[in-house]
């Protein structure tokens, strides 16, 4: 019988070998079959992206009070804290952030609702000359000095566990209940052996081209047991091609009342099934002949081409082994289309890593084989800029880029940047303090420009506060949509007192870097600063 030592469960690598539950054959070894999002981490399907303990790769745990958010462990805060240099904060009373991170207030002052006040404000309590919330502060939850433990948060006045959004907790574990194979659809409800949590609930596991049939994984395309559906058994002598039980013929030959038969030597079915040769005759090139024709070779009374017969190749009675054909006298693996023989061994070269474009051309790790060519492999919703994966998230106002203070003739630029996508964009920070001569000039002209603008794909504004709009212009007009600006100090030229201008000096200047063109692709930008 024709096995697929490839694919074949039952029989996987060589005739016998049975893959265990849950498990598949692929390239002649049995192994756990993980679903779409999810990693085999010895032998158990975990997503990388939300386990904890698992995060972005086998084996890595996220810290107490941490949870893993797209394959990285992050500060899990709860409701009503901001994280401020890796430590969670309530800005509403933190004397040291008040209102904002490291806002801090002067002695004899608590922070009251996010402002810096001489007493606490309703709903506060001060414990140790510091205003604390006892329904939500961690450290004072419900009477002060009261500390909730590592992971947890203060709600209504008690410390419970916090999980982030779709998150459960279970037994003081934060689980995702539509994966996690010990917890799938409720705590504690763990899917059998080889199965897997998908939108919370078991499902058998079968990669791409098999189909479940009663709790294991067939091939219905080839499996002879399942021919086309479950259940489906071909007859003796019969394999399953394309999902129909077929008598198996090789190469040249042809099915005479269920028997493959050689038509062009056979002297039984000369030319077609059923016509016989005449004694002393030999059937050749399908026409019965007295003696055999060139290229073929008398064996027992029938002609052979031993060039290319399975059971003449290379000489009368030497027959060629299951899945080879003769070709030039020789018995060779016979691959399908597409496939190649690689140490004899069928092999895709299109889509197969270790076998990449070439026989034993390995990709490199974290690399997919697309196409013959080793390609980086980024998650779902990011770009390959080299070996580097860009999200291109955007950056907001207040979660802008701080570049620093720039006093005369002092000068900075940004690191070089990317926008991968229309829309996105980037802001940054820079102060430049007056420093005026005696006649109230602004020492220094500030100026910015694109030091590097990949294919002009970039331009910014400049703002003097978050929501305002874009800063005045002398010429008219606002500072949008540029590639350089310059702060001139010259509308009171001629006069000794400055004090007063049409445009204020931009002791801030607020930066917006905005991506303009259409597409995806990883366009680089950088931004100089100089004064």
């Amino acid at each position: 019988m024709c096995r697929d030592l490839s694919s074949d469960r039952n029989h996987c690598g060589a005739c016998g070998v049975m893959c265990g539950a849950g498990e598949v054959c692929s390239a002649g070894v049995c192994e756990v079959s993980c679903g779409g999002g999810l990693t085999n981490c010895a032998g158990t399907c975990r997503d990388l992206s939300t386990d904890r303990f698992h995060c972005g790769g086998c084996g890595v745990s996220c810290g107490a009070g941490e949870v893993c958010a797209g394959a990285a462990c992050t500060l899990s805060c709860g409701a009503g804290l901001t994280e401020c240099g890796g430590s969670c904060r309530d800005l509403s009373s933190d004397r040291a952030h008040c209102g904002g991170c490291g806002v801090s207030c002067g002695a004899g002052e608590v922070c009251a609702s996010g402002v810096c006040s001489v007493s606490c404000g309703a709903g506060l309590t001060d414990c140790g000359g510091v205003c604390r919330d006892l329904s939500t502060d961690r450290l004072n939850c419900g009477t002060c000095g009261a500390t909730c433990g590592a992971g947890e948060v203060c709600s209504g006045g008690a410390c419970t566990v916090s999980c982030g959004s779709g998150l459960t907790d279970c037994g003081g574990t934060c689980r995702d209940l539509t994966t996690d194979r010990f917890n799938c659809g409720g705590c504690g409800v763990s899917c059998g052996a080889g199965e897997v949590c998908t939108g919370g609930v078991c499902q058998v596991s079968c990669g791409g081209g098999l189909t479940n049939c009663s709790g294991v994984c067939r091939d219905i395309g080839s499996d002879r047991l399942n021919c086309g559906r479950c259940g489906a058994r071909c007859a003796a002598g019969e394999v399953c091609s394309g999902g129909v039980c077929t008598v198996s013929c090789g190469a040249g030959l042809s099915n005479c009342s269920g028997v493959c038969r050689d038509l062009s030597s056979d002297r039984l079915n000369c030319g077609a099934c059923g016509r016989t040769c005449a004694v002393g005759e030999l059937c050749s090139g399908g026409a019965c002949r007295v003696s055999c024709g060139g290229g073929l070779t008398n064996c027992s009374g029938v002609c052979r081409d031993l060039r290319s017969d399975r059971l003449n190749c290379g000489g009368c009675g030497v027959r060629c082994a299951a899945g080879q054909v003769c070709t030039g006298s020789r018995c060779q693996v016979s691959c399908g289309g597409g496939l190649n023989n690689c140490g004899g061994v069928c092999r895709d070269l299109s889509t197969d890593r270790q076998h990449c474009g070439g026989c034993n051309r390995a990709c490199s790790a974290g690399q997919i084989c697309s196409g013959g060519t080793c390609r980086f492999s980024c998650p779902s919703g990011q770009i390959a800029c080299g070996a580097e994966c860009i999200d291109g998230g955007s950056l907001a106002c207040g979660n802008r880029i701080d570049l620093g203070t720039l006093p005369a003739g002092a000068s900075t630029s940004t690191e070089l940047r990317r926008l991968p996508s229309a829309g996105q964009e980037d802001w940054f920070l820079v102060r430049f303090p007056f420093q005026p001569n005696f006649r109230q000039h602004g020492t220094g002209q500030p100026r910015l420009s694109f030091a590097t603008n990949e294919g002009t794909a970039f331009r910014f504004d400049v703002f003097g506060a978050c929501g305002a709009a874009g800063y005045p212009c002398g010429s008219g007009g606002r500072a949008t949509g540029l590639v350089s600006w310059t702060f001139r100090d010259n509308s009171c030229r001629g006069r000794s007192d400055c004090s007063t201008r049409r445009n204020g000096w931009p002791n801030v200047a607020l930066i917006r870097v905005r991506r303009i063109t259409n597409g995806t692709d990883c366009r680089r930008y950088r931004l100089a600063i100089a004064r």
